[in-house]
């Protein structure tokens, strides 16, 4: 199943097929019809020392007005700082920095590479609000593709973004209905970054971002249901580290922290016990990665309440990467459609580790906590889990073809297994799939049942076990061959989930590619 269509958007940006921006990059057209017009080049007078800082005033115009000014400073060309006071900044139109295109074709993005600095976290706050008389927050807007800015602060960049000490905030039901294709006003998140690395190409680019005890706090409306689909989102480029320290997320209706079509990459979440990162209140996924070629993914000392942890999405660019999840707590929605570990692969070059993991789950994602499907090898050590479900680890190659993992010490004696799942079936707290073969499961203080799944032939009957008693399924030829999974310190069973589990499976994994592939677009 394709995940991206021809046109492929995200964040509501058009891209084709390939990835590339459907324009030319030596001539980015970005028509805007946005804020108080074309911000000038200026070099402000303030805000470029940590004792004359660019101070709020209090008032939406002149605040836009003064950090649009402020933002389009030359010092941001060239790794400079800009510190902002404590207080609030009112914004009631997207910051982009750009200049009017030589041809009159619109505006084209003034390259950033610097760091915006506050006085603190909740200290110094830049907030949406509406405009003058109750206006809606007005995006950014490109007239040609019909599309918004994503966001509060949007950034073209080239070499680095720096965002530290500081707090995106947004009014509640600050999103209106916008007259541009139905988009709403305040687009599609707080704080997105764009680099000029995107796709295949520009892979030498050193580029990359710093966000450090930054508190994003997405909007509700009326009945306080988040708003805001993305709260920060670096997309597109080659090379360089993303960095997310010491920050908090919170209120978000889509992805939280989204990274998108980003190659040669490193992504690093938390990372010491003091950079821990929280997420709270994630009405779809906390952390999203949809498109990450050649990436290293380290997720370590997050916590997550009422969220997922992270959800590696089965997207054609997910590929030779790396992705490690360590020490994080992860307290799920109830009744969440997504896993607290949810890592899809399409292809065999995805790598796995958890280790070390909390998770507490009541009844959420149907296969619980940890959901692993396409991957080929993994490590799966030491994770404690809370709660109940249909499984609290479920290990699948939809793709029809081996993979093997090794399951050791896993603590799963405070998990209940229950029948509350789409078939009414209770299997086991450790579910390895028809396909998952050479694989160990060593318990850890306490006997587990693991539910080893046969394969099944053209009828929907279990392959029986062989001589030795093992269970039984199919290569990736058609052969039949022996799982050869080993256990030690934990019960097995083969039982048969019969004909229309297995298919209600598919459809499940079906449906949720699709839903994913939309939310992304």
């Amino acid at each position: 199943m394709e995940d991206s269509p021809k046109d492929l958007k995200i964040a509501g940006l058009p891209f084709n097929y390939e990835g590339r921006p459907a324009m030319k990059r030596s001539h980015l057209t970005l028509l805007a019809a946005l804020l108080i017009g074309s911000a000038p080049l200026v070099t402000s007078a303030a805000g470029w020392s940590p004792n004359d800082p660019l101070m709020p005033t209090g008032n939406s115009t002149q605040d836009t007005a003064n950090l649009q000014n402020a933002i389009h400073d030359a010092r941001l060309d060239a790794g400079g700082t800009l510190y902002l006071g404590p207080g609030v900044f009112l914004v009631h139109a997207s910051l982009v920095r750009q200049t009017p295109d030589p041809d009159g074709f619109g505006y084209n993005p003034v390259p950033f590479n610097g760091t915006i600095k506050g006085a603190g976290k909740s200290v110094t706050t830049i907030k949406s609000v509406r405009g003058p008389g109750g206006e809606p927050f007005t995006p950014a807007y490109d007239k040609v593709f019909n599309s918004t800015y994503p966001g509060t602060f949007f950034i073209w960049n080239e070499d680095y973004l720096g965002i530290r000490d500081m707090t995106f905030e947004a009014d509640s039901e600050i999103a209106d209905e916008w007259l541009y294709g139905g988009e709403v006003g305040l687009t599609k998140g707080l704080l997105s970054y764009v680099g000029t690395g995107s796709g295949e190409y520009g892979v030498g680019n050193r580029i990359g971002t710093d966000v450090i005890n930054v508190h994003f706090k997405g909007s509700l409306d009326s009945s306080g249901r988040p708003e805001i689909p993305h709260l920060f989102e670096p997309y597109g480029g080659a090379g360089g580290t993303h960095n997310v320290k010491s920050s908090e997320f919170e209120n978000g209706l889509g992805a939280m922290l989204i990274y998108a079509q980003l190659a040669n990459a490193t992504i690093n979440v938390g990372g010491r016990p003091k950079e821990q990162v929280t997420f709270a209140n994630a009405a779809t996924g906390a952390i999203v990665v949809v498109g990450c070629s050649d990436c290293t993914v380290n997720v370590s000392r997050i916590e997550t309440h009422d969220a997922p942890g992270l959800y590696f999405s089965r997207h054609k660019w997910n590929m030779h990467s790396l992705v490690t999840m360590t020490h994080n707590t992860i307290i799920l929605r109830p009744q969440s459609d997504y896993a607290g570990a949810e890592i899809w692969s399409r292809f065999d070059d995805v790598d796995i580790v958890l280790s070390h993991n909390r998770f507490q789950s009541e009844d959420s994602f149907v296969w619980g906590p940890i959901f692993i499907e396409g991957v080929k090898h993994g490590t799966i050590t030491n994770n404690t889990f809370t709660g109940s479900g249909s499984a609290a680890i479920y290990l699948g190659v939809y793709a029809q073809r081996p993979g093997s993992f090794a399951l050791v010490g896993n603590n799963l004696q405070n998990w209940e297994n229950t029948g509350l799942n789409p078939w009414g079936m209770i299997a086991a707290p450790i579910w390895l799939g028809s396909y998952i073969t050479d694989s160990i499961v060593i318990g850890g203080n306490n006997s587990v049942n693991v539910f080893d799944e046969p394969g099944y032939d053209e009828f929907w009957n279990p392959l029986p076990p062989d001589a030795n008693g093992n269970a039984q399924t199919y290569d990736e030829y058609g052969n039949i061959i022996p799982k050869n999974n080993v256990f030690t310190g934990v019960n097995n069973m083969h039982t048969n989930i019969g004909q229309d589990v297995r298919e209600a499976m598919g459809q499940k994994v079906e449906a949720k590619q699709s839903m994913m592939s939309e939310l992304h677009r």
